[in-house]
């Protein structure tokens, strides 16, 4: 979600090479995703594109779902996440895996990431997968 659109801006910004594989609509991001979605095709239109293909990349950066996740992994969906998992790179998920809910740690399937760097504090459903978590204040006051 827009998590992974600020990233890709500032990894672009910083001259690394990066790549967007954006798959929805764009009219059904929440106002904050979208603004950031914005900004990311503005400023770099080159890096939106439709159709993943892993192959030539060393790492993968997993910011499909956010925590507002619920239900079932429908199409195309349930094939990306598919396609990560297999693609033997290394994942990395921004604030959670892709399909896990954050609450219950319940999930049909999710992206298996390698390292999760989630924000403010660990979800509650991400307790058993905390030894692969990173917590980032993000200055957030309670």
């Amino acid at each position: 979600g827009g998590d992974g659109f600020v990233l890709a801006n500032f990894m672009k910004q910083n001259n690394l090479d990066v790549k967007v594989y954006f798959i929805g609509k764009k009219e059904k991001l929440k106002r904050e995703s979208g603004f950031n979605f914005l900004l990311l095709k503005d400023k770099f239109p080159d890096v939106l594109i439709e159709s993943p293909d892993f192959k030539n990349y060393d790492i993968l950066v997993d910011a499909i779902f956010g925590t507002g996740i619920s239900g079932e992994i429908k199409e195309p969906y349930s094939t990306i996440i598919d396609k990560i998992n297999s693609s033997g790179k290394i994942i990395v998920s921004v604030d959670i895996p892709s399909g896990i809910n954050p609450d219950t740690g319940v999930y049909e399937k999710c992206v298996n990431s390698e390292l999760i760097i989630t924000f403010h504090d660990i979800k509650q459903g991400m307790m058993k997968i905390k030894e692969k978590t990173i917590i980032v204040d993000i200055g957030i006051i309670e």
